[in-house]
């Protein structure tokens, strides 16, 4: 093994290296004040009457800790051999998502509520689509990307976990934004565009039909999936994270929301897409994942893969075995100096 083989994957803990000097210097001039206190105390040839013993045990201690340290910040910064690629090819597809955010997701008509029902269906499906490039998009009365088209799936599932309806300030459903942003981020792809619409179906800012026709104009495939019950529920508002009431009419009356089925199939109808009941959680994954896997535009691309040698281990082990020396060599019972 050469050195000059050797590259760190996480080369940024390295800038910590020159830290070490200012322990080792502080240690450093410690035992040197320590050893005048005592020399200014007593002569040495009454060390021994006073339990006293001279040795070289703090700088043992200076120097174990700084190999300890050393070894750590160097396994901190992932150390590895080996790097040898090669090119594979990947097979691969693009999806866009559109979660509704708006307060009428927080119905709870549907186990738990329509929201966390909706987060759970596009996490699943992502999980069973690995190798598959998605984003996401949040609307409610505006819209914006909360994820560009990616591979991580992780960091999606860290995000819509903690995703609550407080992330858009303008209220209200306008499924027009999400196509618009959509559209954009989907124009390199010249054919099989697909955005997944989850939503309770509401359209608070009426439109609908001008979604429909820049999706046709865009040649992107909508489908939706859609959340809630006929009956409906009332929808809950928050303070700080907790229920306060529920959303009332200006005649003092509980508003109640409905999953809009009709809207939502005429916008997958009429874009060359499917509707999916999200009641079920588990049916609409399966069939959404189905769908995606058939009709995303798929390519190949080519992938680097690395075979590297893992050095961390050892220089966490020398740490380790440092920090053991100083415990197994300290005279427990004499002052050393």
């Amino acid at each position: 093994m050469n050195v000059s083989d050797i590259n760190f994957a996480e080369p940024q803990w390295l800038y910590l290296l020159p830290i070490l000097f200012l322990p080792l210097a502080l240690a450093t001039l410690y035992f040197k004040w320590r050893n005048k206190a005592i020399y200014s105390f007593a002569d040495e040839k009454f060390f021994n009457d006073l339990g006293i013993k001279k040795g070289r045990y703090p700088w043992f201690i200076i120097l174990m800790c700084s190999i300890a340290l050393f070894s750590g910040i160097v396994a901190l910064s992932k150390p590895q051999y080996g790097s040898a690629s090669q090119k594979v090819k990947q097979a691969t597809g693009t999806v866009m998502f559109a979660l509704d955010v708006s307060n009428s997701m927080n119905v709870e008509d549907v186990t738990p509520k329509r929201l966390e029902a909706a987060k759970k269906i596009i996490i699943s499906t992502l999980e069973n689509t690995p190798g598959m490039r998605a984003g996401i998009i949040l609307f409610a009365g505006n819209a914006f990307s909360v994820m560009p088209l990616s591979v991580d799936h992780e960091a999606a599932q860290v995000y819509l976990n903690q995703l609550t309806t407080d992330v858009i300030k303008v209220q209200g459903t306008d499924f027009q934004q999400p196509v618009a942003i959509a559209a954009q981020k989907l124009k390199s792809i010249t054919s099989g565009k697909v955005l997944v619409i989850l939503s309770d179906g509401e359209d608070n800012e009426n439109h609908l039909d001008d979604a429909i026709d820049m999706a046709n104009n865009e040649a992107i495939k909508i489908t939706t999936v859609g959340i809630g019950t006929d009956k409906g529920g009332p929808i809950p508002y928050y303070d700080f994270g907790q229920m306060m009431g529920y959303k009332m009419d200006k005649n003092g009356q509980t508003v109640i929301s409905r999953r809009m089925e009709d809207e939502l199939k005429k916008i997958s109808s009429k874009t060359g897409g499917i509707f999916i009941d999200g009641n079920n959680v588990e049916k609409a994954t399966q069939e959404l994942t189905e769908y995606i896997r058939s009709a995303a535009n798929k390519q190949e691309i080519m992938v680097d893969t690395q075979d590297a040698h893992q050095l961390f281990p050892y220089f966490l082990l020398l740490s380790f075995a440092s920090l053991s020396l100083i415990y197994l060599f300290n005279p427990k019972k004499d002052l050393t100096i």
